[in-house]
């Protein structure tokens, strides 16, 4: 009886993680196509060089918008979901984030 719960363990945990990285891959896919898709508003901020995107992406989910990396004019560039009213709680997010950069928050759209 002890060999079968162990095998169906054995089994079972592996099944359950392929699954679940699966699924959040799927879900990964997902948000990219709505990103890219031309009815979503969508901001482009090029990531500056030395900066981590990973903790504009960080701070970014954890305000509650979806943001994938794209191919900018500096190398990397992040796409955020919002609306254009959220415009300003997006750049301050970044602001905070790369405060010690010195360099202006500016989007893709906006004149340099």
């Amino acid at each position: 009886m002890l060999f079968v719960a162990i095998a169906i363990a054995l089994v079972a945990v592996p099944a359950l993680v392929i699954w679940a990285l699966r699924q959040w891959g799927q879900q990964d896919a997902r948000t990219e196509t709505r990103l890219h898709s031309a009815q979503t508003h969508t901001l482009s901020y090029d990531v500056p060089p030395g900066q981590d995107p990973a903790t504009l992406r960080t701070a970014l989910n954890h305000a509650h918008f979806s943001t994938v990396l794209g191919h900018g004019e500096s190398g990397r560039s992040l796409i955020v979901e919002c609306d254009e009213g959220d415009r300003a709680r997006v750049r301050t997010i970044i602001e905070q984030v790369v405060a010690g950069l010195g360099a202006p928050v500016l989007f893709r759209d906006e004149p340099a």
